[in-house]
């Protein structure tokens, strides 16, 4: 039984605590089977015992349901089957702590120390563990249904036999652990790292795996039924076989070719069963072949009335506006320039640069800019827009080829999908080729909230746009038949 002096003291919170610790240092607080929770009228009341030390306490069996116990110090404390139901641990110091078959549901445990813990046959079903740290912890047969573990760090834990059904685990760091028979069923493991972990026989039905890191691990005798293994890194270091239930698993070509090499028992009709995807097929089937043609060609015809522009206009810049030999463009020109400076054509020197007069060009869409150049707003939003369009669809063409010339160089499937990044302006992994866009677009995306753009939104922006850009194409043409001329 708990001593009745150590439950008082901590019923007066962290200062008293800390009094009773400078008086007794050394002694252990003795709070086995205290209750920490008084019903008054309709209100429960709880200690406030924030940043408290209570390491070493023995606290087994104890009821600290709803206590806040934000920024404690529980390390080494024994707490085996202790009810801290709704208690909000925050921050808390937990090394080597005894939680054994204690009840933590709905508890928050965000960033909290748990390395060296013993939580074998603890509840943390619809706790939040989002960034807490397990450093070679023991988690056998815990439960975690429904609980939140994003961006956690277990490292060389044991788990083994854990229930993670429902829990969201994304980009959690799960290396150099023990999973084995553990149930990931409905698990949110999206760009987790699970290199070097042992998930032999463990039930992953449902499972998000897109883009998690495999390398190294060991699925033997995993069931993979519905389970989403998109865009996950692999090489022949992890070991894959007696896989079951495949029936619905999404896998991705290059994943398919690992686990169809290493599991002899998955056969043409188990594969038959998967969701393959295939995202260099689907970028092949739009920007290679008959309709890559068709997509450069288009840029070209894009491009080509800025380039005749600037070829008619290169004799005044090459040669001088009274020579006989400009084209008709110039000589139109030069006219223009006659009247209105109402001087001999020869005397004129008036002049700007090549740049200066294509950006008037596009600023008034070819109407006039040689004179008052005012703005066209629809030719210049056109040509905004067709600008944006086909450098997304440039960069879709190049990508293409290059995974092309990969595959046929090296008769090997290519490792590609469609939520691979194109550009990340959220931290600067490739000053060489983000620079520029972090200088002049931080600021907009910021706005936006667009830090990141895959493969795939760029594909998906391209497919959306194509019915704004055949409208603006529709009105750039009939904007050019009916642009006037002189003869």
């Amino acid at each position: 039984m708990a001593n009745e002096d150590h439950v008082r003291i901590v019923w007066e919170g962290a200062e008293a605590i800390a009094k009773w610790r400078s008086q007794f240092p050394g002694e252990r607080l003795d709070l086995s089977n205290a209750v920490f929770i008084k019903h008054e009228a309709e209100d429960a009341i709880t200690p406030d015992l924030e940043d408290a030390d209570l390491s070493y306490a023995i606290l087994t069996d104890a009821i600290l349901e709803n206590v806040n116990l934000k920024s404690a110090n529980l390390a080494n404390a024994n707490l085996r089957n202790a009810n801290l139901r709704n208690a909000i641990l925050s921050s808390s110091k937990m090394e080597k702590v005894d939680l054994s078959s204690a009840h933590l549901e709905n508890a928050k445990l965000l960033y909290t120390e748990l390395s060296g813990a013993r939580l074998s046959n603890a509840k943390f079903k619809e706790a939040d563990l989002r960034h807490s740290l397990f450093i070679r912890a023991n988690l056998n047969f815990a439960d975690f249904t429904d609980s939140r573990l994003d961006k956690a760090t277990i490292l060389g834990a044991n788990i083994e036999g854990a229930d993670f059904n429902g829990a969201s685990m994304s980009e959690i760091y799960l290396s150099r652990s023990n999973l084995k028979d553990a149930d990931l069923t409905n698990t949110n493991l999206r760009k987790s790292e699970l290199s070097n972990t042992n998930l032999t026989n463990t039930n992953m039905t449902q499972a998000d795996l897109s883009e998690a890191n495999l390398i190294g691990a060991n699925l033997s005798g995993v069931n993979l039924t519905k389970t989403v293994l998109l865009g996950v890194r692999i090489d022949s270091s992890t070991e894959i076989s007696s896989v079951y239930g495949v029936i619905g698993c999404e896998v991705d070509r290059y994943t398919l070719e690992y686990l169809s090499s290493q599991d002899n028992n998955l056969t043409s009709g188990k594969m038959m069963d998967m969701n393959i995807h295939d995202d260099l097929a689907t970028l092949k089937s739009q920007f290679g072949g008959f309709w890559g043609g068709i997509h450069l060609t288009s840029i070209i015809l894009f491009l080509s009335p800025y380039i005749w522009f600037l070829v008619s206009i290169r004799p005044i810049a090459e040669f001088n506006l009274s020579t006989k030999i400009a084209s008709a463009e110039v000589m139109r020109i030069f006219e223009y320039l006659s009247r209105t400076s109402q001087s001999e054509p020869q005397l004129i020197y008036k002049s700007m640069t090549l740049f200066e007069a294509l950006v008037r060009y596009i600023w008034s869409g070819g109407v006039d800019w040689y004179g008052a150049c005012k703005l066209n707003l629809m030719s210049f939003l056109a040509f905004y827009f067709f600008l944006s369009y086909n450098m997304f669809r440039g960069m879709l063409l190049w990508k293409t080829k290059k995974l092309e010339t990969i595959e046929t160089v090296t008769k090997l499937p290519v490792l590609f999908s469609l939520n691979h990044l194109l550009i990340d302006f959220s931290h600067n992994t490739n000053p060489a080729t983000i620079e520029w866009g972090r200088i002049y677009f931080r600021d907009l995306l910021n706005k936006l909230k667009i830090t990141k753009i895959s493969w795939g939104d760029c594909l998906y922006l391209v497919n959306k746009g194509v019915w704004v850009y055949l409208l603006f194409v529709l009105y750039n043409t009939l904007h050019f038949l009916t642009m006037e001329i002189l003869i």
